[in-house]
């Protein structure tokens, strides 16, 4: 009688670790598959929000047009990458442009500066080259000088979040129609 109540105890005991090793199993897989999407979304909001509330602009300048991009720049590559840029217009040269934003941040993140029609040196797979070049196309030469205001974080973990397992996404553009001084 005692061996199997003891009996009873230690496979209760038992029962209760293995349902917690199962519960612990789904939680981890559900973390680290379903979770970590809202970990992307802030990481991209903060760099969206850091880009926004750099308005101390050291020139003059008009808002023209906003693009991101997150995601993978390749198909079935697990990486995040995350891109948010901003097209300006002013009336400076560009050199004055590219010094007025030397060594400028945005939040924590570094503020990347390239003039419209010039060569901006950045690898075909960087987003921002590819909105240069759409930019350059639609929109003629005149007496101001365009350039983009950009942040990039490449190469982070994809940690399950399907997004950054496919091309990456546009998150489309802002276009302003009449500029504002944002």
């Amino acid at each position: 009688m005692i061996f199997l109540k003891n009996a009873l105890q230690v496979a209760g005991r038992i029962g209760a670790v293995v349902l917690i090793l199962f519960i612990a199993f789904w939680f981890v897989i559900f973390v680290l598959f379903y979770a970590t999407i809202p970990l992307h979304d802030f990481a991209f909001w903060d760099m969206r929000v850091a880009l926004e509330h750099s308005s101390s602009h050291p020139i003059e300048s008009q808002f023209v047009e906003h693009h991101t991009f997150f995601g993978s720049r390749y198909t079935d590559i697990e990486e995040c990458t995350y891109a948010i840029g901003e097209f300006r217009a002013t009336t400076h040269a560009p050199e004055e442009v590219l010094h007025a934003y030397q060594n400028t941040y945005a939040g924590r993140f570094p503020l990347q500066v390239f003039i419209v029609g010039e060569h901006s040196g950045l690898a075909l797979d960087n987003p921002a080259d590819t909105w240069l070049a759409q930019f350059a196309e639609t929109h003629a030469t005149t007496t101001a000088t365009y350039y983009l205001l950009y942040l990039y974080k490449p190469h982070q973990p994809w940690w399950g979040d399907w997004r950054c397992y496919e091309t990456g996404f546009e998150d489309g553009k802002e276009i302003s129609q009449i500029p504002d001084d944002r």
